[in-house]
């Protein structure tokens, strides 16, 4: 399990993401039982109940869904974010090289979990929740501490011209956040990308701490990206957040 220390530091939050070592925690990828049985052992290291969690079944949009106890238990709620303002109820986010997010304020007791991809960093995402946060629960951006758990780092994050083109016909979307590599081929810095608009968007620059895992490269992580390649097993990592 890792720690983010900014978040660690905050009394009444608790968090974690899984590693290789906790087992695959999606059931794409794995039979239900076993996954279950990874879940239930990666809440307990957290000390948090299993049933006291709201999953999301991500679509790469711009979706916000707000949970409360009445959530609890949900598996599948198709949204890329969820946002709460109740204690102990546990958000819950699988992902394989995408940004995990957590976003909170303690002073008003606002808690956000994201999911973001390079299909919706374009779409202003981030903002978009910060909004959120500030009109249906308070929260003031000053107050937000950001923790961006284990994804892909850009100097991992490399296509081939032609792959890219196809990916993204018009890179303008990531406004100056890819770079020309010899050779043709492209970088997309992700991170870069949601900082800029997080700060813009009124956080602390001193207040975003950012993971130095790149699931691209750190073999303890599992990446979609990297198993294309390398045809090693698919998995997801579980990000695990909530106030107490």
């Amino acid at each position: 399990m890792y720690q983010l220390d900014k978040l660690k530091n905050i009394p009444d939050l608790v968090h974690g993401f899984s590693d290789v070592r906790d087992g695959n925690m999606s059931f794409v990828w794995g039979e239900r039982e076993e996954v279950l049985k990874n879940r239930k052992a990666f809440f307990e290291k957290l000390g948090v109940n299993p049933e006291d969690s709201a999953a999301m079944f991500l679509k790469h949009g711009t979706e916000i869904a707000f949970v409360s106890e009445s959530s609890k238990g949900e598996e599948e709620i198709p949204v890329d974010c969820l946002l709460t303002k109740s204690k102990g109820v546990f958000l819950l986010v699988l992902t394989a090289d995408c940004l995990p997010i957590i976003l909170h304020d303690s002073a008003n007791g606002v808690l956000a979990l994201a999911h973001l991809s390079r299909i919706n960093t374009p779409e202003n995402f981030i903002k978009k929740i910060i909004e959120r946060m500030k009109s249906e629960c308070s929260a003031s951006p000053e107050n937000i501490v950001v923790g961006i758990g284990p994804c892909i780092q850009k100097k991992s994050y490399i296509f081939s011209g032609d792959e890219f083109e196809k990916r993204i016909p018009d890179e303008r979307v990531f406004n100056g956040f890819v770079s020309d590599l010899p050779g043709g081929g492209k970088s997309i810095d992700l991170v870069g990308y949601n900082i800029e608009q997080m700060i813009s968007a009124g956080i602390k620059k001193e207040n975003i701490e950012i993971s130095d895992i790149d699931t691209g490269r750190n073999m303890n992580f599992f990446s979609h990206y990297r198993s294309g390649s390398s045809g090693e097993p698919e998995g997801r990592i579980a990000t695990v957040v909530g106030m107490l």
